[in-house]
């Protein structure tokens, strides 16, 4: 009879356990073989995501200029997470994802490091003219065929945030379906 309560103790005591265990954003594998269409997709909607309903100002900001890092780097989404090789997005996905933003009120440009981005000369470190830094992470393949994608979004020092974002395909459309792990906003 000890036996059975203890076997149930252990059994319940495992899977809280498992219910109190973090959510990685990371599950699956970082994707290398994505078509430069489904890659460019994939970026595209998670940078047209931070640019209107994701902003840090309830999708009313519309930057008229985005600056996009070109190298991936993961703590987009979670600044305190584990940090994973940063890969270049090639130039190709580069002028795709300009053209899929195409009918956004807003220049794309492409830059190497958050420090390109052009600046206001006032206290803050508010990018110039009310555009916007984002930053693109890996892209990892779920086991259901979804991707995760983080993402971030900076204004200024205290209008910054980001997510790790699941998106499906459907139809044949990369959408954003919700996301996982950390959220943050300053």
């Amino acid at each position: 009879m000890w036996c059975k309560k203890l076997r149930r103790t252990l059994a319940f005591a495992s899977v809280a356990m498992l219910m109190l265990a973090p959510v990685s954003c990371r599950d699956g594998e970082l994707t290398t073989n994505l078509t430069v269409d489904d890659e460019a997709a994939i970026y595209a909607a998670v940078t047209r995501q931070l640019a209107t309903v994701d902003d840090t100002f309830g999708g009313n900001l519309k930057p008229p200029t985005l600056y996009v890092i070109r190298n991936t780097d993961d703590k987009a989404g979670n600044p305190g997470g584990q940090q994973s090789k940063s890969a270049l997005i090639s130039h190709t996905v580069q002028s795709r994802i300009v053209a899929a933003l195409a009918d956004l009120p807003t220049e794309v440009i492409w830059i190497d490091k958050f420090g390109d981005a052009e600046f206001e000369d006032i206290p803050g470190s508010m990018v110039k003219n009310r555009g916007a830094i984002i930053t693109l992470g890996n892209v990892y393949r779920q086991a259901d065929g979804s991707v995760y994608v983080a993402g971030s979004i900076y204004i200024a020092d205290t209008g910054a945030g980001g997510t790790t974002y699941i998106l499906e395909k459907t139809g044949g459309v990369w959408v954003i379906t919700g996301s996982t792990g950390v959220s943050w906003i300053r």
